[in-house]
Parts: structure tokens; sequence; C-alpha cells
């Protein structure tokens, strides 16, 4: 056998290895796929792998396990999580195995009755067997939040989450820290008006934002005493509404804790992780904040849509900018006696999390610059010049899609500029990295307009394109928190 041939078995072998191991470790197991490079400071530019060299060995990171105990910080808080017969088996692990195990108050409701673990599953059916999906959901938010506190009463806050949700604990501390939540308040995302009213009810349904439930709906321990009374009449008024984030709006409007008239009440972000899936965006159908943040540091309390590793990812990304357990990796990277390398959980200060650090652990970890999607090269371009060249190689600019075939993946966005007549892809590059508002590009070699974008969008698949991020343009440096102890 030659020998390229025997080096290329050898790859695929290795390939296969670390495939089975990551897929066999990450639902059990929570460790760093790559090693950390770790800062005092919440800057995702600290973290970024640096481009792979062309001939880098495949090689499989040592496992980390960390037991997760509960954070007694969260225990006025209640969480509810929501799901359903054809997700229950395959999202909600992924959640019990990374952020839940920080909340000692968990409930979980769904359509079916089941177990997980220990724990129950609590059943909430639909009078209209013949829904699917979530359109069976307008039981569970009324019924959940009413078992939710009878199991915990007297709580300040209960958040009914999907299950394929992500809450990041540290920022929910850091949103919650300065509201009372001894007055009535539905809180979360309000992205739009709420379309479902209470049918037939003494008084007409108030006007009202609706909190987007793939974000997470809060409810204050002030908002109880009227809802629970209310609770069965709500259950049969809204029982038509089309969603369960719509029923429970109308719900608690006509009690009177209607959300704030704002976009993101007392700063709520939630980050759609599919917003950089071609999968999901359409061009003209997916509001504005289904984009990534324009503030680079903003903190988002939860992550939705979040599918096969994301869930990971968002752990990752937690662990990555905690200041206290930066001190303690070289402790944990020590193997115990059994072999294993174990660290119990500290709460206090790890996962305030940006944008900028989401950005860095969805799109350019190293682990995700693979099929498809490449580190640009301009050294290595022919068409670049020798000053394009010098220029661009001082920024990391990732893209997608076939390298020779200009088939691939375009960025949308908030366009800043657009230039016509182009000559090739370096010099759009150029005009990019020129700019300082500049966050992507792309490029259409059949009409050669180049198209900048100054906010990052979704994408999408098109042919004849070229597409990439500039990197070093989304990232935050903010010092950690008075209260976190490094």
């Amino acid at each position: 056998m030659l020998a390229s041939q025997k080096a290329l078995g050898f790859g695929f072998f290795v390939l296969v290895a670390c495939t089975l191991v990551y897929y066999s470790l990450s639902f059990s197991s929570f460790y760093p796929r790559k090693p950390f490079v770790l800062s005092r400071h919440s800057d995702s530019n600290t973290l970024l792998s640096s481009p792979p060299p062309a001939a880098e060995p495949l090689s499989c990171p040592p496992p980390l396990q960390f037991r997760l105990d509960s954070d007694p910080r969260l225990d006025h808080i209640v969480i509810i999580a929501k799901t359903g017969i054809e997700t229950m088996s395959q999202r909600l692990l992924q959640q019990v195995t990374t952020f839940l195990p920080r909340f000692k108050n968990v409930v979980y409701v769904s359509d079916v009755p089941g177990r997980l673990g220990t724990e129950t599953i609590h059943a909430f059916k639909h009078p209209n067997s013949a829904l699917n999906g979530w359109a069976r959901d307008s039981p569970k938010y009324v019924g959940g939040f009413g078992l939710a506190w009878s199991l915990y009463p007297e709580k300040d806050w209960y958040f009914i989450i999907d299950d394929d949700t992500y809450v990041f604990a540290e920022n929910l501390l850091e949103f919650l820290s300065p509201i009372n939540a001894s007055i009535p308040y539905q809180l979360g995302w309000a992205h739009y008006g709420g379309s479902c009213k209470m049918v037939g009810a003494a008084h007409p349904t108030p006007p009202h934002r609706m909190i987007q439930g793939g974000g997470g709906i809060l409810v204050s321990r002030g908002t109880f005493p009227k809802f629970l009374a209310a609770q069965q009449e709500c259950a049969q008024r809204t029982s038509t509404c089309l969603t369960g984030d719509q029923a429970i709006g109308a719900c608690l409007a006509y009690i009177g804790a209607a959300p704030p008239n704002a976009e993101h009440p007392f700063g709520f972000y939630m980050h759609d992780w599919r917003s950089g899936s071609p999968r999901f965006n359409v061009k003209g159908v997916d509001p504005p904040e289904f984009w990534w943040s324009a503030d680079p540091c903003h903190r988002p309390v939860t992550a939705h849509r979040m599918r096969e590793h994301d869930v990971q990812d968002a752990f990752d990304a937690e662990l990555a900018t905690d200041p206290i357990r930066k001190k303690n990796l070289s402790i944990a990277a020590r193997s115990t006696g059994a072999g294993q390398n174990v660290q119990s959980s500290s709460w206090g200060g790890w996962g305030r999390t940006t944008y900028a650090d989401l950005m860095e652990f969805q799109l350019f970890r190293l682990e995700t610059v693979v099929e498809g999607r490449y580190w640009y090269n301009a050294t290595a371009d022919p068409a670049a010049s020798a000053s394009q060249k010098a220029e661009i190689s001082k920024y990391r600019i990732v893209m997608e899609g076939k390298r020779n075939a200009r088939d691939g993946v375009a960025w949308s966005g908030t366009v800043d500029s657009e230039i016509a007549d182009v000559k090739d892809i370096p010099s759009c590059i150029a005009q990019c990295v020129g700019k300082s508002t500049c966050m992507a590009f792309l490029y259409d070699t059949t009409t050669r307009k180049c198209d900048l974008f100054s906010r990052l969008g979704g994408r999408a698949e098109k042919k004849k394109v070229a597409s990439g991020v500039v990197r070093d343009r989304y990232r935050c440096h903010q010092e950690s928190p008075p209260f976190v102890q490094a």
C-alpha cells in the first residue's frame, strides 16, 4: 500500500474514533473539546483557536468530567421544563446534563406522562387530540405554572422553557437582581402583540405584547394570587389559542400582568441559535431579533432552537467564561486514581456569557471550521495582489462552501455598503476589512457585486457566491463583575 493511502486510512480511523468518543461522552461528561485559553476579561478574542495548519494531526482532547450540584443562589427560581411526546426522549436529556443541574427546583411538563430518572414528567393533555407539536401546548403553560406553585410555593420566579431552550444561569441572575418579584410581572422577549384573547370572559383582554415562549416566560411571585384564582377560567377560555405562549400571555394580561411595553424588558435578550443556519433562515422572513445582537457585549438570558451539539457548545461557552473555574482547570486536569478527571462544582461567577462568546463557540471554534467552513488564506489565493494579501492577512475570516467552486452559504444582515463591479473575491474581502464597520461580506461572482454588512443576520445556501465573517470585528472586552472573585 502506498504511504499516502496508509496515511489516509490512519486519518479516517482517528476521525471515526474521535466521533465515537464525542457522541459517547457528550451527554454524560462535561469537558472542553479543545483546551480553553481563558482571560479574566470576558474577551471572546482570547477564546479563538488559531487557524489550523494544513497538516494538523487529528487528535481527541482528554475528557474532563464535572459533578454538577445545584447552585443555592438559584433556589428562588423554579424552572418549568416543557416538552412533548415527539421530542421528550431526545432534547430533555441534553438539558439535564448541562444547565438544569444548577437549578434545585425543576418541574417537568408534557402532553404524556413519563419519568426521567427519578423525576416525574407531568401530563397536561390538550382537549383536541388531533393537534400536533406546539399546537398542544396551551394546557402545559397554564397548568404548568399552577403545578410549579403547588410543588414549590412562594418562590420569587417561575420560568417556563422549551426543551430546545438553554438558560444561561449567571445571566439570568444578573437580569433578575434589580427586579422586585412581589410586583406582578410577565417577562421575557416581548417581540410582538398577542392575538389570543380570553374568549367569553367578563371583560375584554387588554392589548398586550406576547412573550415568545422559545426564549422562556418568567412570572413573578406577585402574579400568582390573581393567577391561581383565575387558573381554571384561563384554561377554559384560552383552549382555542394557537400556541401556549399566546394562551398564557392572554391569561396574564387579563389579570393585570401584561409584559412591559418594551421588546427587551429590563434588558432580556434571547439568542436564536439557528440565526446562523441556512435551514431555518429565509430572506425577508426572520425578524431582526433572530440576527446576532448589534452589541456583542449583550448577555443573552436564554438561547432557543438548540439542535444536536448546540447545547454542548453553549455549555462550553459558559465554562470558558468562568473566571473561578479558570483557576481550577489545571487542578481538574490531573487524573484521579480511577483514571478520570473530576472536579466538583463551585458556583459563584461562571458563565456571564456574551453574544461574542456564543459566536466564538457557534461559528469559530476549531471543531466547527470543518465540512465546508474554512479559514480564508489570502496568501494562498492567486487572485489576491501583494497589497491585498498583506492587508487581509491581518484578520481572521471564516468562509463556507466549496473552496474551488464558489457554491456555498451567503450571509445576510444590515447592509452597510453595496459596491458594484468588484473585480474578484479578494477585492471584495479587502473592501470589507478596509472598513471598520464591516462584519461580513457577500460577493456574487456572476454580478460582481460586493455587499458589506455591519450587522450579522441569517445565512442561506446560494450558488456562485463567496461570503464570510471577519471574526475580529465581533468581540467584547469587559471586566468581570465586582462580585466575581477570580
